[in-house]
């Protein structure tokens, strides 16, 4: 019994070590990929593909693959990054885009 915990301790302290070995690869890196994003931000990857899906992270897409610098990232975070807005303002917002259609037809679109 005694022995098995003595494992299960020297487990949680070589995970511990590990995690700590793999942020201090990442912090050290100029690009990052999308595995190694999500450690970087605290995010989920699940999170991180959302918000690439909306646009709203700044990455690069080269070969087939998907690659965000660190100083983008950095200024992105620092800027604020994502605002996630609450139910009730969505449908605030979704309440403006009739008057928002209106203004595109009476002004023109910015392509023109």
């Amino acid at each position: 019994m005694e022995k098995k915990m003595q494992n299960k301790d020297l487990q949680r302290r070589l995970n511990g070590i590990e995690r700590t070995l793999k942020n201090q690869v990442i912090f050290n890196k100029a690009v990052l990929t999308i595995d190694e994003t999500p450690s970087y931000l605290g995010i989920t990857k699940k999170q991180l593909n959302e918000l690439i899906k909306l646009k709203v992270i700044p990455f690069h897409f080269q070969v087939g693959h998907i690659y965000f610098k660190k100083a983008e990232l950095d200024s992105w975070m620092i800027g604020g990054g994502v605002r996630w807005f609450s139910p009730g303002t969505w449908k605030n917002i979704l309440k403006l885009l009739p008057w928002l259609s209106l203004l595109i037809k009476f002004f023109g679109s910015a392509d023109n």
